[in-house]
């Protein structure tokens, strides 16, 4: 009998938006089939790089926290983005955009993706400082995917 493991799910965000990986979080920590998955879990010391490129290898699903500042991050494009894009081409890996704030997406390599609800890629930037409500509304579909491909071992 094959046992299972809880999906892997990493997070991408810019630090400028640290607070919404951290609302993020409060919803996602009660969920015991997804291991989520930030830079927040590297040790001092630790070669940051080697731990996020891991992460990235092992993970079967991605949010991306998309804001301006995520998608000027030199980092995000040149690291995290061409392995998580590769992975989704290989189908190996879904990704999910929520957007955090105003930001010129429709002219960066994500716009070709679905996001968790189209709707809220246009949306204005007080959204998430509106409800509370909003993040159970935009993780209800991802939430659901990953516990549906909780992975066999």
């Amino acid at each position: 009998m094959s046992a299972r493991r809880a999906a892997r799910l990493f997070v991408s965000y810019s630090h400028r938006d640290r607070k919404f990986l951290d609302e993020l979080n409060k919803y996602l920590q009660v969920e015991r089939e997804l291991d989520l998955w930030s830079d927040k879990q590297i040790d001092a010391g630790s070669d940051w790089r080697a731990k996020i490129r891991d992460a990235l290898a092992q993970a079967d699903a991605a949010i991306l926290l998309v804001s301006q500042d995520f998608l000027a991050s030199e980092f995000i494009r040149n690291h995290e983005l061409p392995s998580l894009l590769e992975s989704v081409k290989s189908r190996r890996l879904r990704l999910f955009l929520i957007p955090v704030g105003a930001c010129t997406w429709r002219s960066a390599v994500l716009e070709r993706f679905q996001w968790i609800q189209q709707s809220l890629a246009a949306a204005d930037t007080q959204f998430f400082d509106k409800t509370r409500e909003a993040w159970t509304a935009v993780l209800a579909d991802g939430i659901r995917y990953m516990q549906s491909r909780s992975v066999t071992q």
